[in-house]
């Protein structure tokens, strides 16, 4: 499907001049595509997440009145594969490094009417109760054809607010760490937020995690930092009067926190993300200040903190997000050390895509979608200068737009990498009787520490296409080496000529993600 957006460019930058905007012109924040097969439907989108490969990125969301989740390609938008089951909602996505995907989200059996379940694993003995519970049904799914895996989905009971249906504030998150567990967050009650971390098969590993707060809580977000073996786990929830962040060990044990942000005066806050990155941890969102600014109360915050959360690498930002009221939604994405933030704010005037500077200082460098009049969640998902954003149109269609940021000194994407490192081969070309290739490659770090080990095969393709070896079975650690003889699988001697080889890296549970490196050899 081709890009959507010549003559829709043009009449965004026409209506925005039209409306006195014309510093959109000079925008670092430029619209790609909206995805037109996303428009088809009624729905909207919850959260979104980038495969590994950055080719495609993943959307959580509602398609009429289903649970849905959609995976778009990077380079126009076109649907790659969709999934969509029982009423409900998907709320959180996930992408891991070895290419599953996770999700999680609120099923409801009837309309207004939810189930808790005796045995939260089968949904077996299930009875209705009060239109304040819910069961969130948890998944890793087949990234292929986004079906759930073996041992999934599983389910358990939670809370939310009803009104949050209508206003998309209902929140619930989904991550991975670097070695192939989940970690979810959502509200397991009015005054209980919980966090969880399952194994790859769908067993739940250590208890819960639970933050509690009195009258009310909202669990927010969680992220997870990946640059370490094991994980760190983030989270940030919403507490009457302030915000509350935690930091936590992969086995969910508490290392920092919890860092709490009072709201002054008459303060109250909205909607929270926060995201992690290299030596820091940004959060932001909103807040609503009608007595300090009656005529525009909202604003959008951030703030830059270390990992410890201890130090405040920056102060706290407010600044007017302007045009920008109701119900309005937040998402936060970094960008490079130095270079701050992605927000994305989304209500019923539209959609705004910006940056917070390298100090976290709201900038004027925006992108306002008007002509399409956006609204409802509006959340970032970054790669390199790419940034996704999701939510519903006013009309009340789900929408997946991509925005490029040509600011910073970003250069292009880079392209797909691969789960090994390029392997070689020695000597190179071989003499057919005398010698044997040496063959070595290397497993990064999230593929020898997955959950599941992967399964390693070689296929060995001759001058003609023909394919004359397969090793299976290889060896699976960091560093590896197997030899090739120069025979076939019949043991013959093969003949002279430039011989391709497949590193094939299958990353369980099956069906995963499969990952290819080329090797070409010379044998005379």
């Amino acid at each position: 499907m081709r890009p959507f957006k010549s003559i829709r460019a043009r009449l965004v930058l026409a209506a925005a001049l039209t409306l006195g905007l014309a510093r959109i012109a000079e925008a670092a924040i430029i619209r790609t595509w909206i995805s037109t097969a996303s428009l088809s439907v009624a729905g909207f989108g919850h959260d979104v997440a980038l495969s590994p490969a950055n080719d495609a990125v993943y959307v959580a969301g509602q398609r009429q009145g289903q649970f849905y989740v959609g995976k778009y390609s990077v380079a126009d938008g076109s649907v790659m594969v969709e999934y969509s089951t029982t009423t409900g909602y998907a709320l959180g996505v996930g992408v891991g490094a070895l290419g599953q995907v996770g999700v999680i989200g609120g099923i409801l059996l009837s309309s207004w009417t939810y189930v808790v379940a005796a045995d939260t694993t089968t949904m077996t003995s299930s009875y209705t109760v009060t239109r304040s519970s819910l069961a969130y049904a948890i998944s890793i799914l087949d990234p292929a054809q986004l079906k759930p895996i073996a041992g999934w989905p599983v389910y358990t009971t939670g809370y939310y607010d009803l009104d949050s249906v209508s206003t998309t504030n209902f929140r619930a998150s989904a991550a991975f760490d670097a070695t192939g567990n989940l970690f979810v967050g959502f509200n397991a009650s009015s005054t209980t937020a919980v966090i969880r971390k399952y194994s790859g098969s769908g067993a739940q590993i250590g208890a819960d995690v639970t933050i509690s707060s009195s009258p009310y809580i909202y669990f927010e977000q969680l992220a997870v930092d990946t640059t370490t073996i094991p994980s760190k786990i983030y989270s940030i929830v919403e507490a009457p009067r302030q915000i509350q962040i935690n930091a936590y060990n992969n086995d969910l044990s508490a290392f920092a926190g919890p860092l709490f942000k009072p709201w002054s005066g008459t303060d109250v806050g909205r909607r929270q993300s926060i995201t992690v990155g290299a030596n820091r941890v940004i959060t932001g969102g909103q807040k609503y200040d009608n007595v300090t600014n009656p005529i525009n109360p909202y604003y959008t915050w951030a703030q830059q903190i270390d990992r410890n959360l201890a130090t405040n690498s920056s102060q706290m930002s407010y600044q007017f997000a302007t045009a920008v009221g109701g119900n309005s939604s937040f998402g936060l994405a970094q960008r490079p050390p130095g270079c701050g933030a992605y927000y994305s704010v989304g209500d019923s005037t539209g959609v705004w895509v910006g940056l917070f500077d390298g100090a976290l200082n709201y900038t004027n460098v925006r992108y306002y979608d008007v002509a399409t009049a956006l609204r409802g969640n509006a959340i970032v998902a970054a790669a390199s200068r790419e940034v996704y954003v999701t939510g519903r149109t006013k009309a009340g269609f789900l929408f997946v737009s991509r925005f490029d940021d040509n600011s910073c000194g970003y250069s292009a994407p880079p392209p797909p990498q691969p789960c090994t490192v390029t392997p070689s081969a020695f000597p190179n070309p071989f003499k057919l009787g005398r010698d044997s290739v040496k063959i070595q490659y290397d497993l990064l770090p999230g593929v020898v520490n997955a959950a599941v080990p992967p399964d390693v095969t070689l296929s060995i393709y001759g001058p003609d296409g023909a394919l004359v070896k397969t090793m299976t079975n290889l060896p699976r650690a960091r560093f590896n080496t197997v030899w090739w003889d120069g025979r076939n699988n019949q043991s013959a001697l093969v003949r002279a000529g430039n011989y391709d080889a497949t590193l094939k890296i299958s990353v369980n549970p099956q069906p995963g993600p499969v990952c290819r490196s080329l090797i070409r050899m010379g044998a005379r």
